[in-house]
Parts: C-alpha cells; sequence; structure tokens
C-alpha cells in the first residue's frame, strides 16, 4: 500500500454550543488540516496522486469556505445575531452539529473522496486545533 500526506493550514472561529467548559465561548483557532490518502498502486507517473492538484483543490475549497471564516451550528442563535450586527461576517454552518475537529474531519472526508478518482482512498482525515489537540476521521472499511 501507498500513502501520501497533504496538510493545509487556515484560521477560523467558532464557538461549540453544546460543551460546558471555555470552548462555548467564542474563540478561534490556527487549524492544520492532514489528510492521508492510499493506493494499492501506483499511476503512470509513479504516484498516488498528485501533490500538487489534491493541495490546490482542498486550499481553495478551505479558502473560500472555512479560512477566516466563523463556524457555528446552524441550530446556534448567535448566527442570526451575527449577520444582522455584520453582513460581511462570513459564516459557515453545520447542520445541527457544532463545528467540533471531528465534525470538521468528517466533513472534509465527505468533500474530498467526491474529487478523487474511484482507486484511491482516503485513510484518515486529521483536524488540528492547536499543536497538541486534533481529532481524526477514519471512514468505514
Amino acid at each position: 500500500m501507498y500513502c501520501i500526506t497533504i496538510e493545509i493550514q487556515f484560521e477560523y472561529g467558532h464557538r461549540l454550543t453544546k460543551h460546558q467548559g471555555k470552548c462555548c465561548h467564542i474563540h478561534g483557532h490556527n487549524g492544520v488540516v492532514v489528510v492521508e490518502i492510499e493506493s494499492s498502486s501506483l499511476n503512470k507517473n509513479d504516484v498516488v496522486i498528485d501533490f500538487g492538484d489534491v493541495k490546490k483543490f482542498l486550499q481553495e475549497w478551505i479558502d473560500i469556505h472555512w479560512d477566516h471564516a466563523f463556524l457555528m451550528n446552524t441550530d446556534d442563535p448567535l448566527g442570526e445575531i451575527l449577520q444582522r450586527f455584520d453582513s460581511t461576517l462570513r459564516i459557515f454552518y453545520f447542520q445541527q452539529a457544532d463545528p467540533t475537529a471531528e465534525k470538521m474531519a468528517e466533513y472534509l472526508y465527505h468533500v474530498l473522496k467526491q474529487q478523487l478518482p474511484d482507486d484511491l482512498h482516503i485513510r484518515a482525515i486529521t483536524v488540528h486545533e492547536t499543536e497538541r489537540s486534533r481529532a481524526t476521521y477514519t471512514p468505514p472499511s
């Protein structure tokens, strides 16, 4: 099996409405996404997939949707207030889920899976909130 790893950095804000600790307050992170893609064979160029192709797609998607945006649960009443206060604020909503590192990793899995050839498999997607705090989504076999 062959495996490549790609990292993307970005900044985002969020709050976790279901959290009982300090993460229920508005705060931000310097996030890092780590994607592992595997294949049992190499393509005609002797690679799993071109790093640049995956990085370009993923970086563009994150830049448009998550970078310097506020990630929110659709059920968070603060969303409407923030939009009224600042109509230019970039908000990305998670459907009835808090934007935890776990949910972010799972969401990115579904976004990236649609872009990859069928013979490639996403082994894992990890979202780092900090240098020492991260969550990994591994798709079911």
